[in-house]
C-alpha cells in the first residue's frame, strides 16, 4: 500500500475524481482521506496530535513517521473490509498475497466501492484467479489507478509463490527429515521442487 500510495507530507487532491467530487479529495501521508467523517478520530487513534482542519488548510504537515503510524493503524480496518467482501471461508483459503491485493483494493476504494465488485467476489469464491483478474480489468477503478491496478491484477492472477505441489504420494514431513541428512543438497531440492510444480 505504501508503494502504491507514495508519501506526501502536505495535503493534496487525490486523482480519483468522481461526479460527486470532480476536483478530488483532500489527502495526505500515504493516501489518507482527510474528508472522511472519522478522519480526526483516526489521527487521534494513531497518536498524531494534529487537527484535520490544520492539515487540510496546509498549516500543518505530516512527517513520514506519522504517516507510517497512521497507515499501520488503518490497515487492519481495511483487511477486515476485505474479509467481509469475500467471506471468512474464502478469505482463509486465499494465498497471503491475494489477501494483500484485496486489502490494498479496500484501502484504495473503501468498502462501499469494493463491495460493488460482484464478479471479483464470485471468481474468488470459486478459486478462479484468472476470472478475478478479468473482473478487476473490467472496471472504472482500473482506468482511474492505471499502473496500480496492473500490478494488483498481475499479482491476483499469478500462481501462489509459496504453494508447494509435491509429487503424488510424497509426505511433506519427509522434507524436514531429508534436510537433516549429510548428503542433502539445497540446489537439487529446489530443482526437484520446481520440476514437481511443473
Amino acid at each position: 500500500i505504501k508503494f502504491d500510495e507514495d508519501f506526501r507530507a502536505k495535503v493534496y487532491k487525490d486523482s480519483a475524481r468522481t461526479k460527486k467530487n470532480p476536483i478530488g479529495i483532500d489527502t495526505i501521508g500515504y493516501g489518507f482521506n482527510l474528508e472522511r467523517p472519522e478522519a480526526q478520530a483516526e489521527l487521534d487513534h494513531a497518536g498524531i496530535n494534529k487537527t484535520v482542519a490544520d492539515l487540510r488548510s496546509g498549516k500543518k504537515s505530516l512527517t513520514e513517521a506519522e504517516a507510517d503510524l497512521l497507515i499501520r493503524s488503518e490497515v487492519p480496518k481495511f483487511e477486515s473490509a476485505a474479509v467481509n467482501f469475500v467471506g471468512e471461508e474464502t478469505w482463509n483459503s486465499l494465498p497471503k498475497d491475494k489477501q494483500n491485493v484485496l486489502t490494498n483494493m479496500a484501502f484504495n476504494l473503501g468498502s462501499t466501492r469494493l463491495n460493488q465488485f460482484n464478479d471479483l467476489r464470485s471468481a474468488l469464491q470459486a478459486g478462479n484467479y484468472k476470472a478475478a483478474k478479468d473482473a478487476m480489468y473490467d472496471s472504472t477503478w482500473r482506468k482511474q489507478v492505471k499502473s496500480r491496478a496492473t500490478r494488483l491484477m498481475d499479482r491476483m492472477a499469478a500462481p501462489d509463490p509459496y504453494a508447494m505441489n509435491p509429487a503424488s504420494g510424497y509426505d511433506i514431513r519427509n522434507l524436514f527429515n531429508d534436510m537433516g541428512r549429510e548428503d542433502f543438497d539445497v540446489g537439487s531440492a529446489i530443482e526437484d521442487a520446481l520440476r514437481r510444480r511443473g
